[in-house]
């Protein structure tokens, strides 16, 4: 009942539009022609995804992403024409269309009862039977050939899939159900979106033929884009390319009397005013604070500086696998008795932590008293349910290398192997899986997780952006580019097209862009457009880089001050509770503090989760480390997943995200 309501509610939203036309025309016999027909189309399906799962379907792909399928359409249609040279067309249609997506993997499986680095294929097919209505646009270009633009609506009637695991390498072998094919299912689609649509777009030729030409036949090519997901909350579109025939009957309208129209005279021709030169220029404006100015030079200015790098006490495996990630810096040996923590004084906290196993091996080999423990975990989900093994392999291999390179005594490393983390994350998707195959590091002395403190200067742009303004009697152009090169090495480049911007904006209060300028004193700007003729025209002009050295200050006797940067032990997944570590870094933060100090906190949180949420969480644990040092020269802020941190591809980049950063300004008498 409801599918039969719905059904007739589009039928009559896409063709009384097409009557109520009709009836403003004056007489229809002269430009109105109906045809009635019908039509079949052979389909070329491309399927799009990124999905590793169907509900309440098992199976262990990482993503399917693509696959392909093929299958067919035909019905009725009826064609209305407005004009010569503009139709409409209804059509109702039955299809039927398939698809196989595959996903290779390579990870560890046990084959034959033994682990194996495994290929395995993961494959997906489906088949759905669907009746709908198309409602298009014919426009003509060139004698009889039109472009087809429109949408369609179409019920999906029937849906079947087919999936399963299939060990490609090595070639012999099987899985532990004494098969090479596993996890083998097929049924209906649950949860399938009924109503899919498509944004139609194509070409066709009518061909006339009969004593009043009233019989036509119309090869056409057309593409559709879907924007339907086929089943709800997965992203899985279907967009297809098609090739059909169309036959049509057309009822022949009255003759039509045309009388040709006399003559105009011809238009006199006046004399075309000359053409004026075509130029480019521009101008630039810095921006500090809520000042705006003429000043087209960047100041960088030195300051003394403290940072506390905190240390993630988490080691992340691959799926599967008990082998330590590439990522992760390890030493022979050799390599580890020249070894210096003060070495990562320019390195960033993700490129610090990722060498997590040489500072906890330096700082217990310096400090005897010293011990540490090892909590192996998996994920507990696919392969790794209750794989209590693969948590102890991995936190042997942890173990190992503690021993065998820095020659850390087994009696100092306590083991321990778990399945899920005792702070886990979200099972249930990939990312949260992912940060749940891990080995956690606790030690008995603060000093060997503490933070990486370095001392030394940090450089500052005072500009928090550059404002170039173009200027051109160029009305339209093709496109046009401001490049901008420090020492001959392009640094940034900026593109707009077809019209000519209020400004372009380059913005200057990042990390990137004090290092990439720190050691330049002059920039070249160059903006170009390329006219419709192809044409380029250019201008160019420099940009001067000021230097404000702490020596120098100290001559000048102008004011200065001294900036310390914090960053917070990372926060678990969805949390803003303070740890104990948080309070015992914060209680290091208020003994910076004067009286003159400015302190702002700015919260942060991983790519996970829903944006308005993320934004909400990120202020709640800048206010909750603002409130824990309540000092009242400060202020917070929180940018949820909108600033992120750090590359979110792997757990460890996730986990940096979530934190606060707090700058402390301290003026320097």
């Amino acid at each position: 009942m409801k599918y039969n309501f719905l059904f007739r509610f589009i039928v009559i939203f896409l063709f009384i539009p097409l009557l109520s036309f009709s009836q403003g025309i004056k007489d229809s016999s002269e430009l109105l022609r109906h045809r009635f027909g019908i039509f079949g189309n052979y389909n070329y399906y491309l399927h799009t995804a990124d999905f590793h799962q169907l509900p309440e379907v098992v199976i262990c792909c990482p993503t399917f992403e693509k696959g392909e399928g093929k299958g067919y359409s035909f019905g009725f249609l009826y064609e209305y024409l407005y004009s010569s040279s503009i139709s409409a067309i209804g059509r109702l249609k039955y299809s039927e269309l398939s698809g196989e997506m595959t996903d290779d993997e390579r990870k560890s499986a046990l084959v034959d009862n033994k682990p194996a680095n495994a290929l395995i294929q993961h494959f997906l097919s489906t088949k759905l039977t669907m009746i709908g209505i198309e409602s298009l646009v014919k426009i003509k270009l060139i004698d009889e050939l039109s472009i087809l633009g429109g949408f369609d609506f179409n019920f999906i009637i029937n849906s079947h899939y087919n999936q399963y695991e299939k060990l490609i390498q090595p070639a012999v072998g099987k899985f532990d159900n004494g098969k090479r094919i596993r996890y083998e299912e097929s049924g209906v689609l649950k949860e399938i979106s009924i109503l899919n649509s498509n944004l139609i777009g194509g070409f066709c030729y009518d061909l006339s033929f009969g004593v009043d030409n009233n019989f036509v036949i119309s090869p056409e090519i057309s593409f559709s884009y879907n924007f339907t997901p086929v089943v709800p909350n997965l992203i899985w579109n279907i967009h297809s390319a098609k090739a059909g025939l169309s036959f049509k009957y057309a009822p022949a309208p009255k003759k039509e009397i045309i009388f040709p129209e006399p003559m105009k005279p011809p238009t006199p021709q006046l004399p075309e005013p000359p053409a004026e030169e075509k130029k480019i220029d521009f101008s630039i404006k810095s921006v500090i604070g809520d000042s705006v100015s003429n000043r087209d030079e960047i100041d960088i200015e030195e300051f003394l500086s403290t940072r506390m790098n905190p240390l993630l006490n988490y080691i992340f495996f691959d799926s599967a696998s008990s082998e330590i990630p590439p990522r992760y810096n390890k030493l022979s040996k050799v390599e580890a008795l020249n070894y210096r923590i003060d070495t990562l004084m320019d390195k960033s906290e993700l490129e610090t932590y990722y060498d997590i196993l040489n500072i906890v091996g330096k700082r217990l080999s310096d400090n005897p008293a010293g011990s540490i423990k090892l909590v192996g975990c998996n994920s507990n989900d696919g392969i790794e349910t209750g794989n209590i093994d693969l948590s102890e392999k991995r936190v042997k291999n942890i173990a190992e290398y503690f021993n065998k390179v820095w020659n850390i005594k087994p009696t100092r490393i306590k083991i321990v192997a778990i399945n899920l983390p005792v702070k886990y994350s979200n099972s249930n998707v990939p990312d949260g899986s992912a940060e749940n195959r891990r080995v956690e590091i606790y030690s008995n002395e603060n000093s060997i997780l503490s933070p990486i403190e370095i001392n030394d200067t940090i450089n500052e742009i005072k500009q928090s952006e550059l404002r170039f303004i173009p200027e051109t009697n160029i009305i339209k152009f093709l496109d046009g580019q401001l490049e901008i090169e420090a020492n001959g090495k392009t640094i940034k480049e900026i593109s707009f097209q077809d019209y000519n911007p209020d400004k372009l904006v380059w913005i200057m209060n990042n990390v990137g862009t004090t290092e990439s300028l720190k050691h330049v004193n002059q920039l070249n700007c160059k903006m170009t457009l390329r006219d419709l003729d192809m044409k380029t025209y250019t201008c160019e002009k420099p940009i001067k880089i000021n230097k404000i050295r702490i020596k120098d200050k100290r001559i000048s006797k102008i004011s200065d001050k001294q900036i310390n940067l914090f960053s917070l032990i990372l926060y678990d997944f969805d949390s803003y509770t303070l740890n104990d570590k948080n309070i015992e870094m914060l209680n290091d933060v208020k003994k910076t503090l004067d009286k003159k100090s400015i302190v702002t906190f700015e919260g942060y949180t991983d790519k996970l989760g829903d944006e308005e949420y993320n934004m909400l969480l990120s202020v709640r644990r800048a206010k909750a480390a603002a409130d824990a040092i309540q000092f009242e020269n400060s202020k917070y802020v929180g940018f949820g997943k909108t600033k992120l941190l750090f590359d979110n591809e792997f757990p460890e980049g996730r986990f940096y995200s979530r934190t606060v950063k707090i700058r402390v300004e301290t003026p320097i008498k």
